[in-house]
């Protein structure tokens, strides 16, 4: 992939439903009531993966969140902005040194940013209600793949770019759109990779990096033979499987959906998805079996942390977790994780910053808030070198600094090698599903877990889809 400068591109009473209708107009209130599916707003709280221990590219290691948190000490009598994030562990304290920098050195003047931070698991479910009922944030961060859900209560940000503005990573800044209107500012994106202990390896005689899935079916045979360590468990959380699945359906030639945004049709249940779930099948019980079937919370990356699993397939946020033991040495290759592959690719989504609509906000407070955005995005290498995620402004991806961190040659450096050939596949944004949402993946989980066959699995899959599509 290239990284060019980018162009500009962009009976209802007194309730949350009213308000919202106010908001962005009866027109958008229904198209949001659809998106919200036939859970209702009540159910929600399936907008996040429905964990409190897990995170798109926010992931503790299994460390709980506590509820809604602030950050930062307010001086002055300028303006305050709120702003929403969802990161906790290691991204957390990134976020939250980033914007005690900010209210520290003003760089906007007296402007004050009140860092909010909410739940993962019920992130989602608070922004809506904040929406709906007239009273959000000045500014939040986004999911890629959940802006469309979102879309008609976020200010087209294309008034407010200007030429200093548009030097994103192309495929980044493509993502921050949604149906060609420019919704938000893209912060990184956070690709998977195979993390290892290096030490297990070493037992084995296994050199790095992987070059193919040959190579590593032959070192995970090694290891279930030579050692009683557990050669590769997929996914560290369990209901994050989706990671490991959109790979490997990737990496086979397939995918997960056609369509455009609003018209989105599942293909999982195809020659690939067939081959890739019967994969997983069969590294928890049968051909392979290097693992158990079993996702319980939590359980890989407890194995993982605890020395007793050679693999493990997780995010860039990874680092935070994995840098922090000191039971063994450990490093990250890239994905060659599936049999048969075609061509080597990773998983991906990325984070951004939204402007959510409020009539009562005035203009200046919009171009503070967009200043605060563009500062965000455009001004803060550690976001990559501390908080291992992929900037998505060019200049600092490209730039000297982020070589200099000491997780450059671990994970950035490959990172940066599979975005630049191409090699990440992103989640689908689409205007009624949640793809992170774990009640989404379900059939996914009951197959590792051997409740179903593979060839069960994804038709539910494909008709669970397809009713909230």
């Amino acid at each position: 992939m290239n990284y060019p400068v980018m162009a500009s591109r962009s009976s209802a009473s007194d309730s949350g439903e009213g308000r919202a209708a106010r908001l962005v107009g009866a027109s958008g209130r229904r198209k949001f009531i659809r998106g919200v599916g036939a859970a209702g707003i009540a159910g929600l709280a399936g907008c996040s993966n429905g964990s409190n221990n897990s995170g798109g590219g926010s992931n503790n290691g299994g460390q709980k969140s506590s509820g809604a948190t602030s950050g930062g000490t307010k001086s002055g009598s300028g303006m305050t902005l709120t702003y929403w994030t969802l990161f906790t562990g290691g991204d957390g304290v990134v976020m939250k040194s980033i914007i005690d920098r900010f209210n520290k050195q003003k760089p906007l003047g007296d402007v004050h940013i009140k860092r909010v931070r909410q739940p993962w698991a019920k992130y989602y479910q608070k922004l809506y209600t904040a929406l709906s009922g007239g009273n959000p944030p000045d500014v939040a961060i986004s999911h890629g793949y959940q802006l469309g859900r979102f879309v008609d209560y976020y200010h087209d940000l294309g008034s407010f770019i200007t030429k200093k503005d548009k030097h994103y990573v192309g495929k980044t800044w493509d993502r921050a759109k949604v149906n060609g209107k420019r919704v938000a500012l893209p912060l990184d994106t956070h690709p998977v990779g195979l993390y290892y202990n290096k030490d297990i390896l070493d037992k084995v005689g296994a050199s790095m990096p992987l070059k193919s899935a040959d190579q590593f079916v032959q070192i995970c045979n090694k290891i279930q033979n030579q050692t009683s360590k557990t050669p590769f468990i997929p996914d560290p959380y369990a209901d994050m499987g989706f990671r490991q699945f959109t790979t490997s359906i990737h990496q086979l030639g397939g995918q997960l959906m056609t369509g455009d945004y609003g018209n989105r049709k599942p293909v999982i249940d195809t020659t690939a998805g067939k081959t890739a779930m019967t994969y997983y099948y069969n590294v928890a019980k049968g051909k392979y079996g290097w693992d158990k079937p079993d996702t319980s919370a939590n359980r890989g990356t407890k194995a993982m942390q605890a020395g007793d699993v050679a693999f493990i397939v997780n995010g860039t946020w990874y680092v935070d977790v994995l840098g922090k033991q000191k039971k063994f040495k450990w490093d990250m290759t890239k994905p060659y994780i599936t049999p048969g592959m075609k061509d080597l690719r990773s998983e991906t989504a990325i984070h951004s910053i939204v402007m959510p609509k409020n009539p009562k906000t005035s203009d200046k407070r919009k171009q503070t808030a967009f200043k605060f955005m563009a500062w965000l995005t455009q001004k803060n290498p550690e976001w990559g070198m501390h908080a291992g995620h992929l900037n998505a402004w060019k200049p600092i991806l490209d730039g000297s600094k982020i070589k200099s961190a000491k997780i450059w040659p671990k994970t950035l450096s490959k990172f940066k090698e599979m975005a630049t050939n191409d090699q990440l596949v992103y989640l689908p944004t689409t205007k009624n599903m949640s793809m992170s949402a774990s009640s989404n993946w379900q059939w996914l989980h009951d197959c590792y877990d051997h409740k179903v066959q593979p060839a069960q699995a994804l038709k539910k899959g494909t008709k669970s889809w397809n009713s909230k599509l």
